[in-house]
């Protein structure tokens, strides 16, 4: 497997944004599920 700069920058990004959507996807998830206590 040839790991260019462009494909590591690819494979980054792709990396990123599904671990981000997941984590977003999770952080919103246990919000929704479990409404902080205090009020903003």
């Amino acid at each position: 497997m040839d790991i260019t700069p462009r494909n590591a920058n690819t494979f980054l990004a792709q990396f990123v944004k599904s671990f981000g959507l997941k984590f977003c996807s999770k952080i919103l998830g246990s919000i929704l599920a479990k409404p902080p206590k205090h009020k903003m």
